[in-house]
């Protein structure tokens, strides 16, 4: 209960009869206490397959899945009769838990909620704040309350085993000030939450996903072609929004094709180009990695032409390349291209070995490995010491 104080002055004025004839005056101080509101807020989660309509759901009681979405319900109650209006509150979200995308949050009826503007919650964000509600009065034996939902994902632990359970704790503390806590007027005066409000809630650890690389064919002479794989597999029993690929050519290297996607079982099921550019591709919107199943990208990479005999092109995913709804970790992945000089050059003795003063025949022959012509040129050829 908070107290506001205020004073009254009575001024007692009295004539003492047959003592003397002046006024006796006395002045009161009368001090009264008006009890203000007790504003207590309180936190539940609620399932995230809530549409945000209809009967509430009954809060969340067993773990959730790393990467789950989950409605955060703000409940407010105010025990005065009197409402308390300009509502308005701070919610730091614990490590492991961010705001989620639509659908926007959004307040109960009797919050006299202007819409969304009242509503602080970017998507990827650790807090989340309200302002300008009102918390109805106690009226017929029953406290106000006014409710607040908003979506918050829970990434949870990060480097743990599959499996793991961990435990995330969201507390609004004691408001200490603008910004903290909830804060709000009865009145002229303000009132405040002098408790904090924690909810928990349990997270279970999925499996990270696995990525791997291939080329085919694994040799090609320069100037030549090869079909680039990357596969990337869902080693969780749940499914896994894809969003960005990190997907780092060597310079040797040039994709000659749109990379596309293709997700049997998830989204899309018929190759789909990426966006971006190397080395940030993004996936088409709604590519969805099924239930321990897989995604395949693929592209047509070109060798480069150099001065030299030949190389090899690795190609690289990093680390945590593979951008996804859940949070997922993935390992580093990497892939090499063998690329020859289109030129062959072989050369040959008849007969093999010969004798001493004998005359021999040698036939230099030259092959071309690549699929353009190659212009005429010129060879220095070095012979033995003792020709």
């Amino acid at each position: 209960m908070q107290t506001a104080f205020q004073c009254l002055k009575l001024i007692l004025t009295a004539r003492a009869a047959g003592l003397f004839r002046g006024l006796s005056v006395a002045t009161l101080f009368v001090w009264s206490a008006t009890a203000l509101a007790d504003i207590t807020p309180s936190k539940t989660f609620l399932p995230g397959s809530w549409p945000g309509s209809g009967p509430e759901p009954a809060p969340v009681s067993t773990a959730v899945s790393q990467g789950d979405v989950v409605w955060l319900n703000i409940s407010v109650l105010n025990n005065s009769t009197t409402p308390v209006t300009a509502l308005e509150g701070t919610d730091p979200l614990p490590s492991g838990m961010t705001i989620a995308t639509n659908p926007a949050p959004f307040a109960s009826a009797g919050c006299a909620s202007a819409g969304p503007g009242d509503f602080t919650a970017t998507p990827g964000a650790s807090s989340f704040s309200f302002t300008g509600l009102t918390v109805p009065a106690f009226a017929a034996g029953v406290n106000g309350v006014c409710e607040v939902y908003v979506r918050v994902q829970v990434t949870g632990p990060t480097g743990t085993a599959a499996g793991t359970l961990a435990t995330l704790l969201n507390t609004i503390p004691v408001s200490t000030g603008p910004g903290t806590g909830v804060r709000g007027s009865e009145g002229a005066a303000t009132v405040f939450n002098a408790n904090a409000a924690s909810q928990s809630i349990q997270v279970t650890k999925l499996a990270n996903l696995g990525v791997a690389k291939a080329f085919s064919p694994t040799t090609v002479p320069m100037g030549g072609t090869s079909t680039a794989t990357i596969t990337i597999t869902n080693n969780a029993a749940a499914a896994v929004g894809l969003s960005t690929l990190t997907e780092n050519l060597p310079a040797s290297l040039t994709a000659t094709t749109t990379p596309t996607v293709t997700c049997p079982g998830g989204n899309p099921t018929s190759a789909t180009a990426l966006g971006g550019s190397f080395p940030n591709l993004t996936f088409p919107v709604g590519a969805t990695l099924a239930a321990s199943g897989s995604c395949t990208v693929s592209f047509v990479a070109r060798a480069a032409t150099q001065a030299d005999n030949g190389y090899t092109g690795t190609n690289t995913v990093p680390a945590n390349g593979v951008g996804n709804s859940r949070g997922l970790n993935s390992p580093v992945a990497n892939s090499s291209l063998t690329v020859q000089s289109p030129l062959l050059t072989t050369k040959s003795f008849t007969p093999n070995p010969g004798r001493a003063n004998e005359l021999v025949e040698l036939v230099l022959s030259f092959q071309n490995r690549s699929s353009f012509a190659i212009s005429a040129g010129s060879f220095t050829d070095k012979p033995f010491s003792r020709w």
